[in-house]
């Protein structure tokens, strides 16, 4: 079993794709090959598929955790008891929040995105899904504007590469990458390989070759 996801979408994507597939191996086993894509996305699997991928990277508990401690998603009005010194009794009322203190705005959603991987779109929709906004607040939410201000905000905090940048290749194969150049300079210092070998591989993996012929250069004389 495998899973082969775009390399060219940005981080956020890869990972709610990932999330996407392995519900697919979880649930869709008997399928011999399937491919995901806006030509199909609305058929029911692929739709159970969304659902389990949004609630994996977004899970619920952790969303209402996430908007406790950004003073969010909090009732209108809270029943309070406190003990009343006076009487030896209790006093009962209310607590309300600020007014538009509960407001959840684009800086919240950037932010909630960010804590769980997730893109800014996929962190609106799951949002509302859970009832913690309504249509109207979605549909703002979701408006050029808005978003893109959400975007500006993680830019601002340097977080925006962290999802809405592609992933780099360079940084994926870095520890095969660091595999073959350990293998190039050993076997470069017992004499398994010529120098032009060496500078070929330090070409082949990205390696600056004259680095790494200095480096086995090194390892040779110890």
């Amino acid at each position: 079993m495998a899973v082969l996801v775009n390399a060219a979408h940005v981080r956020a994507r890869q990972r709610f794709s990932l999330a996407h597939e392995y519900a697919h191996a979880l649930l869709d086993r008997d399928r011999v090959v399937g491919v995901s894509s806006a030509d199909n996305s609305r058929e029911r699997i692929e739709q159970r598929a969304n659902a389990f991928a949004a609630a994996f990277l977004l899970p619920e508990a952790g969303l209402e955790e996430e908007l406790r401690q950004l003073g969010k998603g909090q009732p209108a009005r809270t029943d309070q008891i406190v003990f009343d010194v006076a009487t030896g009794g209790s006093i009962q009322g209310q607590l309300r929040p600020a007014p538009r203190s509960q407001t959840i705005g684009f800086q919240d959603v950037a932010f909630i995105a960010h804590r769980f991987g997730a893109s800014y779109q996929a962190a609106v929709y799951r949002l509302k899904s859970l009832r913690h906004i309504n249509q109207p607040e979605s549909d703002l939410l979701l408006s050029p504007e808005q978003e893109e201000a959400g975007k500006d905000y993680l830019r601002a905090l340097d977080l925006f590469e962290d999802i809405e940048a592609p992933v780099s290749n360079k940084r994926g194969t870095r520890e095969l990458r660091s595999r073959v150049a350990h293998l190039a300079l050993e076997a470069y210092r017992l004499g398994e390989i010529s120098r032009g070998r060496l500078l070929d591989v330090g070409k082949t993996i990205g390696v600056d070759g004259r680095k790494l012929l200095e480096l086995a250069e090194a390892a040779r004389a110890e």
